[in-house]
């Protein structure tokens, strides 16, 4: 009916708008809740208002409905969250049980290097037994072959070869690696062919060797090995190494061989002829010794530079040779009693307490003052002991070579007091300035300090040339 009102209770509107309020008020949606709050006014309600809560109703419901499906997808979200965690987490137990895989392999591991390492230290033992048997085999073969060797070597030498010789011929090979007899003949490394005994010492001989790969001769060292001393022939060998490192040295010995045999060490050198002490057996001119000593100065001076101290000096170590064009040569050897010259400049050789007196070391005729006081040498107690050489040279005859005593200690404290008692110019009495002038500067050094090489060079020309200019003369 046109223009009528149409009375509706307020109550069921009300629990209605309310209900719906709520689902608003789930929305948080202030705007809705407004509505209905105007909406749901007691009283009569107009057609306008029933369809304007209606409307409000279903625009909430559409609200519902929107919540709804961001509730749905959330759980789904979550259902793959979770999924995903749980994924994880079997993953790690995975690694967790991989781990525990892995930390039993590395530990069956580390007990499989344990036995290994145990069976190569078994192996070891054994190998050094083997090695002990092996050398105590090849000790009671070669000195069944050294056996006349020890007593006299001159009877073991049965080589055809001499230096001398202008023919050679090949001698017989060995099959052995080690040293072998052979017709009477001595064979090293199958080759190297003993020759004549030259030198001999308190423990070893010198003897010539011929080289059958090279067809050259050489010179062997061979020592007798005492366990109770320290092998100077390994030093010696040794000193060679670092004379020609990190290149050959001039004036020095190069080595070829050096090995042990049984009881013997044995180092091959450089052949270089006579010593001085043989070469001036007859009577030479001051000006020859001259000329040999300005090169025997070199040869020290090298090897001080090498930081080496010979601490046996004498005209047995100086070797004469002559080059393809007529010219002097002179080789320096012999380094078994030499000794490394420290850094600090102290204590040279000195492996003791410092002042504690050190036994002799070198050759009483030649040695210096400090050597026989016991005080550790170095590079001016080598000069020292040249300077008794070039005197020896010239003269023949040094002081102190009337001392005489059958007891070792007694000779040497002699000798020692006749040197302290003789002054340079005493001992130099005939002979030109110079040499006088050399021992004061070489007296007048310390232990540590670094002789004046050039100076001592030009003093030993200038005396060659006054020598020179006076054979000249007459």
């Amino acid at each position: 009916m046109k223009g009528s009102s149409i009375h509706v209770k307020p109550e069921p509107v009300m629990n209605l708008a309310v209900q719906f309020g709520k689902t608003a008020m789930c929305t948080k949606d202030d705007k809705k809740l407004g509505e209905i709050s105007e909406a749901t006014t007691v009283g009569p309600l107009g057609e306008e208002r029933v369809k304007a809560i209606i409307s409000i109703m279903e625009s909430l419901g559409e609200s519902l409905e929107v919540v709804t499906k961001r509730t749905s997808k959330s759980q789904k979200e979550y259902a793959v969250l979770k999924d995903g965690l749980k994924e994880t987490v079997d993953t790690m137990n995975a690694l967790c049980g991989k781990s525990d895989d892995m930390y039993t392999e590395v530990t069956q591991q580390k007990r499989d290097l344990e036995y290994l390492l145990s069976a190569l230290q078994t192996t070891e033992t054994r190998l050094d037994t083997l090695e002990c048997e092996t050398a105590s085999v090849r000790y009671t073969l070669d000195s069944r072959i050294f056996e006349s060797t020890r007593e006299d070597f001159d009877q073991a030498n049965g080589v055809p070869f001499s230096p001398n010789q202008t023919e050679g011929a090949s001698a017989p090979r060995a099959s052995s690696p080690a040293v072998e007899m052979r017709q009477n003949n001595l064979i090293l490394a199958d080759r190297w062919s003993f020759g004549e005994k030259i030198g001999s010492g308190s423990g070893g001989w010198v003897c010539q060797v011929y080289d059958m790969l090279t067809g050259t001769w050489q010179v062997a060292k061979v020592e007798i090995v005492d366990n109770q001393k320290q092998s100077l022939l390994r030093q010696e060998y040794r000193t060679y190494e670092h004379i020609h490192h990190p290149e050959a040295t001039y004036g020095f010995s190069r080595v070829h061989h050096f090995s042990n045999t049984g009881p013997f060490n044995v180092l091959i050198l450089d052949y270089f002829g006579r010593s001085l002490h043989e070469y001036f057996q007859s009577t030479h001119s001051p000006d020859i010794v001259f000329q040999v000593a300005i090169q025997c100065l070199d040869r020290i001076k090298t090897l001080h530079e090498k930081r080496i101290v010979h601490r046996d000096i004498k005209p047995e170590n100086f070797l004469v040779d002559f080059t393809s064009d007529g010219l002097l040569a002179i080789t320096l050897i012999d380094f078994g009693l030499s000794a490394c010259i420290p850094s600090n400049g102290y204590g040279y050789g000195h492996r003791g307490n410092p002042g504690q007196r050190l036994p002799f070391i070198g050759t009483p005729l030649y040695g210096s003052v400090a050597a026989h006081q016991g005080i550790p040498q170095g590079p001016k107690d080598d000069l020292e002991s040249f300077g008794y050489v070039i005197v020896k040279l010239l003269t023949g005859f040094l002081p102190w070579e009337a001392v005489n005593s059958s007891n070792t200690n007694e000779y040497g404290e002699r000798t020692l007091r006749r040197k302290l008692e003789v002054t340079a110019a005493e001992l130099c009495v005939g002979l030109p300035e110079e040499l006088v002038v050399f021992f004061k500067h070489v007296h007048s050094l310390n232990v540590g300090d670094r002789p004046d090489y050039a100076g001592l060079r030009f003093l030993l020309v200038n005396a060659l040339t006054q020598e020179q200019e006076r054979a000249n003369m007459e």
